[in-house]
């Protein structure tokens, strides 16, 4: 578990017979090492949505909301490649997944 979580998260990747590039190593590695980063990286979109969703301000502190569910990890660990950030929202009993592309996200899905 990622420090400050209460739950094992779901890390997928691409991979090869071979295992991980060095790159997509570092990558989960500076994901899970600052989970507060991690977040800030889809905090606008996410808001967005928390706000249409739960018809509610989106708190200060995104941990009185959210909770990490998981990532994938980009080709070669380049986050300017497409990846994803999904995180568990009890207040709008949904899960909200941010997709990025070209180091931007580029739309959050909830499910339902």
């Amino acid at each position: 578990m990622p420090p400050g979580e209460t739950k094992r998260i779901g890390v997928t990747m691409s991979g090869s017979p071979s295992g991980p590039e060095e790159t997509e190593v570092l990558f989960c590695r500076n994901a899970v090492g600052d989970l507060d980063v991690l977040f800030e990286l889809g905090r606008a979109a996410f808001s967005v949505e928390f706000v249409s969703w739960t018809k509610t301000p989106m708190p200060d502190n995104w941990r009185d909301a959210f909770q990490l569910d998981g990532f994938s990890i980009p080709k070669d660990g380049d986050a300017q490649n497409d990846w994803q950030l999904t995180y568990s929202v009890k207040a709008a009993r949904h899960y909200f997944t941010a997709e990025f592309e070209g180091g931007r996200v580029a739309r959050v899905c909830v499910d339902g």
